[in-house]
């Protein structure tokens, strides 16, 4: 009888015990709780050092033939879907990060004698008993926590189905003490205080179903997986790898259209996509990284270390901030990444959980970077690279308009999503269009005429609005005086003077002096661009009056980022707004502008050249030169500096993007490709 492995000495304290209870002679059991990945670990380890003569799990022998054939369809992910006699919809998901489903796998490559010990009833309850978080078995390990899981359940009344299973399938064990020396046995955490009490007594032989016949397999579409998958798809991913002691790379395959290139792809050289290889680079860099940083853990193999979920959930994070850096420009940082990770692990604490899921992760990111992020790290998430669009098997689809007419598809699709919080829905994530061939839409974006998105324009209208606002207020603080109160308030009481002046029984009052002329032209600098590198593209664009202003700005280029067909993403470096529109030159050939030494200042000689009123807003890291203040000056102008710094820098991210449209016609479709 094995008690003890000739890693003992190399692996964590947690890990000292055997991953298995003794639960009778010789039936060493793994109690789990189904479809974590943490227990699916356990079992795979616990094969591969007990080496059993037999397997039995926690299932009836009338799901067998199905269960075998969903099985070699991995790692694709499946369900069976039956009924029970009253023509409810039953099921059962086939995930490798299920306990159950790890143990009929191991059996079946390594030719263990495998044995489905539970009866057929029908019956739709399943259990929901408050337990505490799996990840806590990785590190109390399995004794402990099933001591302290089971003390939990103790008062919970099991209903006569529940007593019925444990006699049969104590009563299968029987039988299989008999024939075999080693039995893993793996079963729900429920039931194993109830089977290991009636082995200690001869079991009669239980009566049940023989037979199925309407048991059938179904294929999950990709984008079903991304609802419906019990575990996150990234994780399971990750876990179908380290089982496998990380096999070679597979080569890519090919697409009807040409090479494939999802979310594993990567941007180079911010133009030309690598090949469809590179999306499998965060799954293997998460598997190598998914067995924590102990010293003690180095000497094992890869593939017998345990899976730990927060690394996996790190190296999430950081795939996806470099894929938020490629698609945006923008860089994830650390210190926000720490604020995240922090952020969701309180939100986690919050559900009594050790370790986020998905949901908590999701939210973390909209709040602690922003939506775009949030949309990364969703898309990664919830990517499984074998789940194929075609397979031999029947296909069941999230929404799926082909197949209203086959109600057997429909109610399986309804029941499990019954069972799952869409956590597309509670977030709001809306997956995006992508190509169906690598360069379709550059191809189609031909740029010789251009044209912007509306609600971009009427935002920066907006917000030109409030900086002229807060040059307003500035000017009348640096126009006010305070004056002693007499017979007004005037615009209210200075409290700071009247402090000061206590001791003279006197109430100081603060008058605000208008302001004579008003604002107009705004000069919004977000990067000087002084190498003239990173913002080669210059343009001048025309307003549609009344309402928008005439545009001089530079920015990246437009077919440096092409996020749909005929649509360009950009980002300023800096821009001009000026009003009355219909007026505005090149300003970027006027010979007039050729003393400026930036791309910034041709911009503020522009908003001084065309200004009407007496103020100009010059909105920048830093102050422009006191040249400009002397042409300014002699042209009867003033330049209102407000540092960039002072500003909401979410709202500046907000602005500092905007879209270029190829067609007019685009303006149509735009909102379908554009989500910041």
């Amino acid at each position: 009888m094995p008690t003890s492995n000739k890693f003992a000495g190399q692996i964590p304290l947690s890990l000292h015990q055997d991953p298995w209870l003794v639960m009778a002679p010789g039936i060493f059991c793994v109690p789990c709780l189904h479809y974590c990945v943490e227990f699916a670990d356990i079992v795979r380890r616990a094969v591969a050092w007990l080496q059993p003569d037999a397997i039995a799990v926690e299932l009836p022998p009338t799901l067998a033939p199905a269960l075998r054939q969903a099985i070699s369809h991995l790692p694709a992910l499946s369900v069976l879907f039956y009924h029970n006699q009253e023509d409810q919809p039953l099921y059962l998901q086939v995930e490798p990060t299920d306990a159950l489903i790890e143990a009929v796998r191991s059996g079946m490559e390594k030719q263990i004698p495998l044995h489905f010990v539970d009866i057929d009833v029908d019956y739709v309850h399943q259990h929901q008993d408050p337990l505490p978080d799996p990840y806590a078995c990785l590190r109390l390990g399995l004794r402990a926590y099933c001591e302290q899981v089971m003390e939990s359940m103790e008062d919970l009344p099991k209903t006569p189905e529940d007593r019925r299973r444990e006699q049969a399938m104590a009563y299968h064990l029987q039988v299989l003490q008999k024939q075999h020396k080693r039995i893993l046995f793996v079963v729900g955490m429920a039931h194993y205080e109830g089977i290991q009490q009636e082995l200690k007594t001869p079991q009669p032989m239980p009566f049940a179903r023989r037979h199925r016949d309407d048991v059938r397999v179904f294929n999950l579409h990709p984008d079903a997986v991304r609802e419906i998958a019990v575990e996150m798809p990234f994780l399971i991913a990750t876990y179908e790898l380290r089982r496998h002691a990380l096999p070679p790379k597979p080569p890519p395959r090919l697409h009807k259209h040409g090479p494939r290139f999802e979310r594993f792809e990567l941007l180079q050289g911010g133009r030309q996509l690598q090949p469809e290889q590179l999306r499998w680079d965060a799954l293997y860099a998460a598997a190598r990284q998914a067995h924590g940083t102990a010293q003690t853990t180095r000497k094992l193999p890869l593939h017998l270390l345990p899976l730990e979920r927060v690394q996996v959930q790190l190296s999430l994070l950081k795939e996806a901030a470099r894929w938020y850096q490629s698609h945006t420009g923008e860089v994830a940082s650390k210190d926000q990444l720490s604020v995240l990770r922090d952020f969701s692990a309180r939100y986690a604490a919050i559900d009594q959980r050790l370790v986020p899921d998905l949901f908590q992760l999701l939210t973390a990111s909209r709040f602690c970077v922003d939506d775009d992020f949030c949309y990364e790290v969703w898309d990664l998430a919830t990517t499984y690279p074998w789940q194929e669009h075609s397979s031999f098997l029947p296909m069941v689809e999230v929404d799926d308009d082909d197949h209203e007419d086959d109600d057997e598809r429909q109610r399986l699709l309804s029941r499990l999503l019954q069972q799952r919080q869409r956590t597309t829905r509670r977030l709001a994530i809306r997956p995006r269009p992508t190509e169906r061939f690598p360069g379709e839409w550059r191809r189609q974006f031909s740029g010789t005429t251009i044209f912007s998105y509306p609600p971009e324009e009427m935002a920066l209208e907006g917000y030109s609005r409030s900086l002229r606002q807060s040059a307003q207020q500035r000017l009348m603080q640096e126009r006010s005086r305070v004056v002693p109160f007499r017979a007004s308030l005037l615009d209210g009481i200075d409290l700071h003077e009247t402090m000061r002046h206590w001791h003279e029984k006197k109430i100081f009052v603060r008058e605000f002096c208008r302001v004579p002329g008003g604002i107009g032209n705004v000069v919004l600098i977000f990067d000087e661009d002084l190498e003239d590198k990173r913002y080669p593209y210059r343009a001048a664009w025309l307003g549609e009056p009344p309402r928008e202003s005439d545009m001089a700005f530079y920015g990246t280029l437009p077919d440096e980022k092409v996020i749909g067909p005929g649509i360009s993403r950009c980002e300023y470096g800096g821009v001009l707004l000026t009003k009355p529109a219909g007026r505005l030159f090149d300003v970027w050939s006027d010979p007039d502008y050729r003393l400026a030494r930036s791309k910034a200042e041709v911009l503020l000689l522009a908003a001084l050249d065309y200004a009407v009123e007496p103020y100009v807003v010059y909105v920048a890291p830093k102050p422009c030169r006191a040249w400009f203040h002397t042409i300014a000056a002699r042209m009867q102008l003033r330049i209102l500096h407000i540092p960039l710094r002072e500003l909401d820098p979410t709202t500046l991210k907000k602005m500092r993007i905007f879209h270029i449209l190829d067609s007019i016609e685009r303006r149509e479709i735009a909102k379908q490709y554009i989500y910041s």
